[in-house]
């Protein structure tokens, strides 16, 4: 008994922009990269800015004054009839002895005791892994504590090879920054100026008073003053510095993206990796049941790529039992099965679609959901032929369903005997039979089955299936892959397909040849057609 089902209305599908990342093997990274991952570099620029503006936030805001001194050293020089000169005598040891002097604890305590920084919380704050802490036990930990403090911010050096010493003192306010900076010069000052005194006192009356003014000593020529600017870039230029620099680190992620892609994303890489020809691509779509979108929408990249796969079969002689599978589950394949034979009924061949997706039998849950019996049955040959047979819409297309798969016992199509027979009975009946088959990957039933087909259409989903998974196949698959007529690439991202391809850029147009041709010949000869196909199925 022939059973009809009613071919469901679809609305026009439109493609669905993926964003997912991808790559193209054979193209090494360069401009198309950036096209591609702009969103993946303006998310790594985004975060770089992020942590630039919680550094501008959280920063310690802090303030450097300088204070400039020359430094000089007079010395009493004998001359003939007990005269006595005033000579300057400076050189690389007095300087670096000054410097130390500076940078010692003596006018470091003295500044400390005069400003009374010890009572400064700026000075006796630690910082620790659990945050700043001021308790301190005793005043000679305090004494310590600012000390240690009051290093680290001091800095003094000569200015080239001049005579002239610099003293940097960093603060977190300017005037204290400031004053501390003037403070160490008077200190400073002051202690030359009693370690000379004492070495006069020593010295008898008559020289006592021409050694006045003799020694090492110093002169502020530059007398700090509370700063203008922290110190540190501005948050400007640290904002800047982080576009920079996180545009960078996500052009190098960009470029590392596509390096480690190891995806089919173009038609070309698809024929490479299978060593057949790649007969088109098909979208992304946003309708999740395009199980006839093709004749719905005969400019459409599926429609080219269902036709170029009709002409390759037909191409081949004895060549009617098409097999269609994929590498991975949800590749898509039950839907490029489904376009395929009607389209093929479309232009008058007689087809037969057979679901033989063991794993998931979607096919029958779209076109005949209340079917109990269907390949099962024919295989265990416990139904015939014609009681199994649903009509879709056109007299010339049939569909077999999967029917009610055993709970317990192999796979149907582990007998590859029996399945021959119920081909081999369905072939001088039809032009054309079109088998939606299980994954050939994690599953047996292709492997096992291959011998009953004259050849494969392989669906490889775009940017999912990887070359890896591609060689595992053909190395282990042979006589599969022996049969693979060609390939279809499967739920593409056509905008983004463009900036893999650039000789076919100007082709995938999706604006072009996504929409539907409304009016044209090659649609008002579709819709003749159905409309033919539709008058004979009521005259029977």
């Amino acid at each position: 008994m022939l059973k009809e089902t009613r071919q469901r209305h679809l609305q026009m599908a439109r493609p669905m922009l993926d964003v997912e990342d991808g790559h193209v093997l054979a193209i090494p990274p360069g401009f198309g990269s950036l096209v591609r991952h702009k969103r993946l570099i303006l998310q790594v620029t985004a975060f770089f800015v992020v942590l630039a503006v919680l550094f501008s936030l959280y920063r310690n805001d802090s303030y450097t004054a300088i204070t400039k001194l020359l430094i000089d050293n007079k010395s009493l020089q004998l001359g003939r009839q007990d005269a006595v000169f005033a000579r300057s005598e400076v050189d690389v040891p007095l300087i670096q002895n000054q410097i130390e002097l500076l940078r010692s604890e003596e006018i470091a305590n003295r500044v400390i005791d005069a400003l009374k920084l010890i009572d400064d919380p700026e000075f006796l704050a630690a910082s620790g892994l659990f945050g700043s802490s001021n308790a301190l036990r005793s005043e000679e930990q305090q004494r310590r504590r600012a000390l240690d403090s009051f290093k680290r911010r001091l800095y003094v050096g000569r200015v080239g090879d001049s005579y002239t010493l610099e003293i940097r003192f960093t603060a977190r306010t300017p005037d204290q920054a400031s004053n501390i900076a003037n403070q160490i010069a008077v200190e400073y000052i002051n202690f030359v100026a009693s370690l000379n005194a004492k070495v006069a006192q020593s010295a008898s009356s008559w020289l006592r008073t021409r050694m006045a003014g003799m020694g090492p000593n110093a002169t502020v020529i530059t007398a700090a003053t509370a700063p203008i600017r922290k110190d540190g870039p501005s948050a400007i230029v640290v904002l800047c510095a982080a576009i920079l620099v996180g545009s960078i680190f996500g052009i190098t992620a960009a470029f590392a993206a596509d390096l480690l892609d190891r995806t089919i994303r173009t038609p070309n890489q698809a024929s490479l990796a299978t060593g057949a020809e790649c007969f088109g691509i098909a979208p992304l779509l946003s309708d999740q049941n395009v199980t006839f979108n093709a004749i719905r929408n005969p400019r459409s990249f599926l429609t080219h790529a269902i036709r170029r796969s009709l002409a390759a079969i037909r191409d081949q002689p004895n060549t009617k039992v098409i097999g269609v599978t994929s590498m991975l589950p949800r590749e898509g394949k039950t839907e490029i099965a489904a376009n395929l034979a009607q389209l093929a009924a479309a232009t008058g061949s007689r087809v037969l679609l057979v679901d033989a997706a063991t794993n998931s039998g979607r096919l029958s849950q779209l076109l005949a959901p209340k079917a109990q019996t269907g390949l099962v049955d024919l295989l265990a040959k416990s139904s015939s032929l014609g009681n199994v047979l649903w009509a879709v819409s056109e007299s010339n297309l049939r569909f077999l369903p999967l029917g009610q798969m055993p709970t317990a016992s192999a796979s149907p199509l582990s007998s590859i005997s029996a399945l021959s027979h119920v081909l081999s009975e369905a072939t001088p009946l039809f032009d054309l039979i079109i088998v939606d088959l299980p994954p050939a990957t994690p599953m047996a039933d292709v492997r096992e089955a291959a011998g009953a087909f004259d050849g494969f259409l392989l669906v490889i989903e775009w940017g999912r299936t990887s070359r890896d998974v591609l060689e595992s196949v053909m190395s282990g698959q042979e006589e599969f892959m022996q049969k693979v007529l060609g390939t279809i690439l499967n739920k593409v991202n056509v905008r983004r397909l463009r900036t893999y391809d650039a000789a076919l850029a100007a082709f995938f147009d999706q604006t072009k040849f996504a929409r539907p041709a409304n009016g044209s010949a090659d649609s008002r000869r579709v819709t003749w057609l159905n409309a033919k196909a539709e008058k004979k199925r009521r005259g029977q």
